[in-house]
């Protein structure tokens, strides 16, 4: 065994070499950075609204990156230093190019598996960590074979061009935007609509270029100096972690809107999750105040009144035997002359509240002219599944999951609406070419009386148009019944990404998104089913509700689709609803779409438990919540956040990571303005609300019912290959 001192010289020499890297390292860290906070700004103008919260963010990136650079890159560059300074040998240079060039060949074509409307496909558990891992291991493979490509290269060329390209450092900058632009291409195939794997191609190719020419063009600087870096900056990563400033804000701009960040970030987090239970240490800056008690944590149901913090909001439940809320029924008001006895629903899938007009669903605007609108309401959650559970059920859907649904995705299903007005006699039909989870077509006498029609014929329904059959199925349904009392829901999915064209030549291209296009589309075959209703007995006998699941991102933060935010454009949605005899209006209330089918049953008799929608709210009331749980792959709940909307304000709370915005959603529509630190009484107010909704207890008619499984996009579908 050597001697003490030759082990320390051995250890001294090893960090003076690692030293040598981490001054370009560092400066890396700053490029990559730099890279990914312009992107995150310019997709998320809320993330510069504060700037003492910003700027933590901006240090808390620089080290995630700087210890990523470290970590990854310096190994790599390290490894390749030798070829950078000395002349290549011919057999290396084959074996290195042969086998890069296959490894970074079956990698390009493992990351272009297609995802599907641009969002990401699922992943078993964990699997996604390994993905990410992939594109780095492919992209250090990438920059490292046109490092030893070019040389040579540009050494050939320089036969032909002047002497400059004979430098390393030169062809290593030339080499740079042909990475940059494999790893665009791999990207758009990757990720289509999603700027994530973009950024993530473009800043960590470039970087690691840069470590290379940094140690190609700056001499060696003091080892001194370097390592009291290394001891420094680490320090200055722990004190920015566990000091609580500006907290709030850093940590929901890192970990929901830094592409890359978010991922080292929740990486780390997860390493310090001792109890596995979804969430780090609160002493470690994180969110589980028992950091290994598995039975403790943000995404634990709390019981009220047994001395236990379960969910980690600071206080034991209280037991609540009863509260005050307004009782003010919407539409009690309505002539009750008439005896409706028959309900029809109709949801348009991805529908926004605000995209509606005259010019592009004309035939929508008449229904909603003919209506009680309810111009504030929003759907319970982000996913088709989650949401249409919830409302049929007539609750939140953190009263159906599971106690933990971060490890125990399975929901609680009841007597759902369906169920109960079968029941009641009434003849049940889902027209919904779309599928779901099995739940979804129980208390259903009919399901989808014909099979997926394409048009075009597609691989999927999300790829074709199915509107017109989803009208036609549903008339044939209502003149087959014409003498029974009917519940009929349609659910038309056309409006879903991708937004292809239905090819009807309405507008012009260019003229309107295209969304709006597959709107118009959808409105015209909505508003033939409208018609034909108009023209029957069930135009003064039957309650007919249109809403949408949850809204759609058009691109404002950088990506289309919905799921992981419960932002305006993703959770907004129109809510009509008819009721013969009933005098238009328009309720400016905030509402939940969960309350639709508790609506329907005290309208037509059959006991429903839930909250009916009402014209005004007072303080006693619950807050509407919107949870938006991005349940996929290993980061999915990453992405678990929840809505609190009350009066004009709606707090967004990060779940799993503790981040917080607070946005007035009347002046400031398109949320880009974090007040949280300057409406201090505001915040404190709808925190408060939201500690009460989480301390709820589950409703009594709940308690005790049976678990269904529920992968994130339902269980059972009509077709094997659609993202729902």
């Amino acid at each position: 065994m050597p001697p003490l001192n030759t082990l320390i010289t051995n250890l001294d020499r090893i960090i003076n070499r690692l030293s040598l890297w981490v001054l370009p390292a560092l400066v890396t860290a700053l490029f990559m950075s730099v890279i990914e906070v312009i992107f995150t700004i310019a997709f998320f103008p809320a993330a510069s609204s504060d700037g003492p919260g910003l700027a933590r963010f901006v240090l808390e990136d620089i080290a995630l990156f700087w210890m990523l650079t470290l970590c990854l890159a310096t190994p790599v560059a390290l490894l390749a230093e030798p070829f950078l300074k000395k002349n290549i040998p011919t057999t290396a240079t084959l074996i290195t190019i042969t086998l890069g060039s296959i490894a970074a060949t079956l990698g390009f074509f493992l990351t272009l598996e297609p995802f599907s409307q641009g969002q990401h496909m699922q992943f078993p558990a964990r699997l996604e960590l390994i993905h990410y891992f992939a594109i780095f291991a492919v992209s250090i493979l990438v920059a490292l074979i046109f490092s030893l490509i070019i040389y040579p290269l540009m050494v050939r060329l320089s036969i032909y061009l002047p002497n400059l390209f004979k430098s390393r450092t030169v062809a290593a900058i030339i080499g740079l935007p042909l990475v940059i632009f494999i790893y665009w291409t791999t990207a758009f195939g990757m990720f289509a609509i999603h700027l994530d794997v973009i950024i993530l191609a473009t800043s960590w190719s470039a970087s690691l270029i840069g470590v290379v020419v940094f140690r190609m063009i700056v001499p060696e600087i003091n080892t001194r100096k370097q390592q009291i870096i290394m001891i420094s900056f680490p320090l200055l990563i722990a004190i920015i972690v566990v000091v609580p400033w500006r907290a709030e804000h850093s940590r929901l701009v890192l970990y929901k809107h830094a592409p890359i960040g978010s991922v080292l970030a929740g990486i780390i987090r997860d390493a310090l999750d001792f109890d596995d239970d979804g969430a780090s240490p609160t002493w470690l800056g994180g969110t589980d105040c028992a950091a290994f008690d598995t039975s403790c944590g943000p995404f634990e149901r709390e019981f009220p009144a047994d001395g236990i913090d379960q969910n980690c909001t600071g206080t034991d439940g209280e037991m609540i035997t009863s509260s005050k809320h307004s009782t003010e029924f919407a539409l009690s008001k309505c002539n009750r002359a008439l005896k409706p006895n028959s309900v029809i629903i109709i949801t348009v899938d991805a529908l926004r509240a605000d995209i509606l007009s005259r010019r592009v669903s004309p035939n929508l605007m008449v229904f909603a002219d003919q209506s009680t609108v309810f111009k504030r309401a929003y759907s319970p959650a982000t996913f088709t599944s989650y949401s249409m559970a919830a409302i049929f059920n007539g609750t939140c859907f953190g009263n159906l999951a599971s106690d933990n649904f971060y490890k125990d995705r399975n929901i609680c299903i009841s007597d759902s609406f369906q169920k109960l007005i079968q029941k009641a006699g009434y003849k049940t039909a889902q027209i919904n070419l779309l599928g779901g989870a099995a739940w979804i077509y129980d208390g259903f006498d009919l399901v989808n009386p014909s099979e997926a029609q394409h048009d075009p014929p597609s691989q999927t329904v999300l790829e074709s148009f199915v509107s017109a059959q989803i009208t036609n199925d549903a008339i044939d349904f209502l003149n087959n019944n014409k003498n029974e009392s009917i519940f009929l829901w349609t659910h038309y999915s056309d409006l879903h990404a991708p937004y292809t064209d239905p090819g009807d030549n309405k507008f012009k291209d260019g003229e309107v998104h295209p969304y709006e296009r597959s709107l118009a589309y959808v409105d015209y075959h909505v508003g033939r089913l409208l018609r034909y209703i108009s023209q029957t007995h069930l135009a003064a006998s039957a309650f007919i509700v249109v809403t949408s699941d949850h809204g759609e991102d058009l691109g404002v933060r950088g990506k289309e689709g919905h799921g992981p935010d419960p932002f305006e454009d993703a959770t907004h949605v129109p809510l009509f609803f008819r009721v013969p005899g009933c005098t238009p209006s328009v309720v400016d209330t905030p509402v939940s779409i969960t309350s639709v089918t508790p609506s329907l049953g005290k309208l037509t008799g059959i006991h429903m438990p839930g909250r009916v929608l009402k014209l005004s709210s007072t303080s006693t009331d619950d807050p509407v919540v919107v949870e938006a749980i991005y349940a996929e792959g290993a980061y999915a709940q990453m992405k678990a956040s929840r809505a609190i909307i009350k009066d004009r304000y709606k707090l967004i709370i990060d779940v799993r990571n503790g981040g917080r915005m607070l946005f007035d959603i009347i002046d400031d529509t398109t949320e880009q303005k974090n007040i949280y630190y300057s409406k201090p009484q505001i915040a404190s107010k709808l925190e408060a609300a939201y500690i009460r909704w989480n301390d709820r207890p589950k409703p009594n008619h709940l308690k005790n019912c049976h678990l269904t499984n529920m992968d994130p996009h339902g269980s059972v579908r009509i077709d094997a290959d659609i993202k729902y």
